[in-house]
């Protein structure tokens, strides 16, 4: 009974604790819908608020402290993609919005950030700083930005009042959803292109039985044939899907499945051991009939007997695990945060009430049929003659003799339903168990992927700005952002991370793309010449001008977009993420820590100028080979240990071209000889578990303003997965941990009938003149 109330209570308040922390996650709302689509009416939604959305946010960038500025919106440098808006009061509870520090502006003169929109303007997270940015009056054409026309932006300083989680990263509908908060009258005042959404969700009532799928495409078919157009896409209406059917089972119907199996096995069990019961209970019947008493009440007594036993015990069992569950949820609650998510179903209680009903009925006609025989004695099973050949067949090789294991084999064949019911069950049991241990294992498997693409922080300096001139028109110049050894880390940067107790590990290492790498055979290769082709048509594109310029020019012009490599001071973690996928025997990690060895990443396409599909396949250059990577001096010269792909092992899909990856011994011998001072320029930091984040990331930002760093923080992402290993450890662990309790209960009960069955046999053995010895073996067998 205990067992039944607490899988079914399990599956509804798991069900219902997913749901919350998707809402936590992704909003309670179920449809975004714009300013130009009618309001909906419909008898399951409710609004849930208003969001408005203004100007894309514009750094601040070399436009000075101009408050009115024309600029070309084509230059990385100004974009953000991030927005200006703000939202009522409804939306912000509905949408679970969460302040890291501060509070939700309420005058006109303040703001709330998200911290990406620190991040993307190179800001600290002190609140009470005069933030500064441009927005646009007028919508962004993308066709006018490509031609390079300037645009008419606006300068707007706030103070800071508040960070907030990042909630526009997450949301389906994230893609033009402010950023940056401010009040509303200060959103009214502002002039600059303008929408609005509204926001609605399911009432409460219809939450646990609408079909969610069903629901959402009811309403798209009506938006659809009312607009006349071909998807929701095209009228910006978005359902969050994430919210209402993300779940942990691939298909939410799997629940069910999963409790009619679950219940199946607590019946047959209960029925089992109801019967165990009743079998130690003959002999008791047995006296009862010499004293005078009929077949039809004795059977009356076993009903009764089965009645009283155990509804009394199921109403306490009921009422524990309903306490049980609803102070495990509160516990759970508190320590996620999140609101009490209890719920009680008429239906559950019904369903166990039908379980119990059930094994009591299944006790009931167990008892009637062993109590049918005339006499009530200890029933004796027959051996069937293929069993009775086959312990002939072992006595003969044993020389006539009864030995244990045919004692053993004999029982086993007495009672075949006990023996396969505990192979059965066991069998099942260790399938559950290793389900929800891969399932956590691929949950935790996601995390590791996930630490090793994200850091607490990634600190860097500011990238260089590498210009591309026009010939034949000087003013005219493209300019790009890359990595150098010119502008690194100064010695007192790294002193006061070093000093940082919040910080448990620092990695640095160097990046550059101005380098160019040499290898025999390079001009054969024909991924060399697809990739340097898409070098020349950008710069075709961008400039008539390059029309005339020789391949060597061409590769000069387009180094940063060619190559680039990463030189770290302490290369075993990279050796630890690429082992695995080195094959080759050349690999010597002791020669790449000397700076004589390299691993090569190839690269398939980047910003769509190459078709991936249709590259060719690097053959020029292979393991063992020599590269040489051109400096100032003579050039240095490394053997190429191993090439991988950079997509399949880096995790990289933004960068086309040759990636080396060596120790900063390499790195130091390129700068000697082009004439500078080696240092570092990017840093992933991970802080102490111990400490407190919001204290040390503050400190961190800090250093960064000072000394014109820019820094990308991944503890939200962190965050998310590390709550999804929470959530995965929550749901098959205690699934599992359900399953192998139970089973492990019905084994203890199964050894102890077995185990008085055993004791009177062992009493008839040692009568026949058994010894000891043997008895002892026969129970280690």
């Amino acid at each position: 009974m205990l067992f039944l109330a607490l899988t079914l209570l399990f599956q509804d308040n798991m069900k219902s604790y997913q749901m919350e922390m998707n809402f936590q996650n992704y909003g309670e709302w179920f449809l975004r819908v714009p300013e130009e689509v009618q309001e909906l009416e419909h008898s399951y939604l409710e609004r849930a608020g208003k969001i408005w959305t203004g100007s894309e946010i514009y750094r601040i960038g070399d436009m000075g402290q101009k408050n009115t500025v024309m600029a070309d919106l084509s230059k990385d440098e100004y974009f953000t993609g991030l927005f200006l808006g703000t939202m009522d009061q409804q939306t912000a509870v509905m949408a679970n919005i969460e302040l890291y520090e501060g509070y939700m502006p309420k005058k006109d003169n303040e703001i709330a950030l998200e911290l990406n929109v620190l991040q993307a303007l190179g800001c600290d997270y002190e609140l009470g700083q005069k933030i500064s940015f441009y927005i646009s009056n007028e919508e962004s054409d993308m066709e006018r930005i490509a031609y390079g026309e300037k645009q008419e932006l606006q300068r707007v300083t706030y103070t800071l009042c508040g960070t907030i989680e990042s909630y526009t990263t997450q949301w389906v509908a994230g893609d033009s959803l402010p950023a940056a908060i401010v009040t509303e009258s200060e959103y009214s005042r502002l002039v600059m292109p303008k929408k609005e959404y509204t926001f609605y969700q399911i009432k409460e009532q219809y939450l646990e039985e609408v079909d969610v799928d069903e629901l959402a495409d009811g309403i798209s078919d009506k938006l659809v044939a009312d607009r006349n157009v071909d998807s929701l896409d095209e009228l910006g209406v978005y359902d969050n899907s994430f919210a209402y059917g993300k779940s942990f089972w691939s298909d939410n119907s799997l629940y069910e499945k999963m409790t009619m199996l679950l219940i199946a096995i607590g019946v047959s069990s209960m029925g089992y051991l109801m019967s165990s019961y009743l079998s130690k209970r003959r002999e008791v019947y047995y006296k009862f009939r010499g004293f005078g008493a009929t077949a039809m009440q004795i059977r009356k007594m076993a009903v009764f007997e089965c009645v009283y036993s155990t509804l009394p015990v199921a109403l306490l069992v009921l009422g524990l695990a309903y306490i049980g569950s609803v102070v495990l949820v509160f516990c759970v609650s508190k320590v996620v945060e999140i609101p009490f998510f209890y719920v009680f179903k008429m239906s559950t209680l019904l369903t166990i009430t039908g379980c119990f009903l059930l094994v009591l009925l299944v006790s009931i006609l167990v008892a009637i049929f062993m109590i049918g025989a005339r006499q009530i004695e200890e029933m004796r099973k027959e051996i069937s003659p293929f069993a009775i050949r086959r312990m002939e067949r072992r006595a003969r090789k044993r020389r006539g003799r009864i030995g244990a294991r045919e004692i053993l084999t004999r029982r086993r064949l007495k009672n075949p339903m006990s023996v396969w019911f505990v192979r059965l069950v066991g069998i099942f049991v260790c399938v559950v168990l290793m389900g929800c241990m891969m399932q956590i294992a691929e949950t935790v498997k996601s995390y590791q992927l996930i630490r090793e693409v994200y850091f607490d922080y990634s600190v860097a300096t500011q990238r260089e700005g590498y210009i591309i001139r026009d010939p034949k028109e000087e003013k005219r110049a493209m300019r790009e952002e890359i990595w150098d050894m010119d502008n690194v880390f100064s010695e007192n940067v790294i002193e006061t991370f070093g000093k940082m107790s919040g910080i448990d590990e620092i990695a640095y290492y160097t990046k550059d793309q101005t380098h160019i790498f040499d290898w025999e055979g390079k001009a054969e290769s024909k991924l060399y010449q697809e990739r340097l082709n898409g070098v020349k048509e950008e710069l075709l594109e961008w400039s008539g001008a390059f029309q005339k310029k020789s391949d060597s020019e061409y590769e000069r012009l387009g180094c940063y977009k060619l190559y680039r490599g990463e030189y770290y001071k302490d290369f075993m973690p990279v050796w630890e993420k690429l082992k695995r996928h080195l094959n080759t025997e050349i690999v010597d990690y002791d020669k790449i820590c000397q700076g004589k060895q390299v691993i090569v990443l190839i690269s398939g396409n980047e910003n769509g100028f190459l078709d991936e599909e249709a590259l060719p396949e690097e053959t020029t250059l292979c393991e063992g080979d020599t590269l040489k990577i051109q400096t100032n001096g003579e050039g240095i010269k490394v053997e190429v240990a191993e090439i991988l792909s950079m997509e399949e092992v880096w995790g990289e899909d933004a960068y086309s071209g040759y990636l080396i990856l060596g120790s900063d011994v390499l790195g130091r011998r390129i700068a000697r000889e082009d004439g500078k001072i080696y240092g570092y320029n990017r840093a992933d930091i991970i802080l102490n578990a111990f400490s407190s984040g919001e204290a040390t990331g503050a400190m961190i930002t800090r250093q960064c303003k000072r000394n014109s760093m820019t820094y990308e923080c991944g503890t939200e992402y962190i965050k998310k997965y590390f709550q999804e290993i929470i959530q995965s450890v929550m749901l098959y662990g205690t699934l599992g941990v359900i399953i192998l309790v139970v089973y492990l209960f019905i084994y203890f009960c199964i050894l102890r009938e077995k185990q008085r069955k055993e004791q009177k046999e062992k009493k008839l053995l040692g009568q026949m003149g058994m010894s000891v010895k043997k008895m002892r073996r026969m129970e280690i067998l």
